[in-house]
């Protein structure tokens, strides 16, 4: 059963073709796939040492640190060292205390 007719033979191809075809257009491809590949890998670490570079000025920096790094293995630990980073442990005691702020 033929649907539509068509005008394409098999020894025809697209237009796009010999640039797909042709090697220098694969090395940019290439190129291009690596570079992103880098520049992902570099935005992910350092969203990966925010907490890190956080808790550095909180004087948390050591144990921050050492979770960040641990949570490249075990993913908890990383959100455990962005929690740690984002509490106000000022508020926290003055709440556990039950004092007013």
């Amino acid at each position: 059963m033929k649907i539509h007719t068509t005008e394409m033979e098999w020894n025809q191809v697209p237009a796009i073709m010999p640039l797909l075809d042709s090697p220098w257009f694969m090395w940019v491809l290439l190129l291009v796939t690596l570079a992103l590949f880098v520049f992902l890998a570099a935005q992910f670490w350092k969203l990966h040492s925010l907490p890190k570079k956080l808790a550095k000025e909180r004087s948390q920096g050591r144990f921050v640190f050492w979770l960040c790094i641990f949570g490249l293995w075990f993913k908890p630990l990383w959100v455990l060292a962005a929690l740690l980073m984002v509490v106000d442990w000022e508020a926290l005691r003055a709440w556990f205390m039950g004092e007013k702020a």
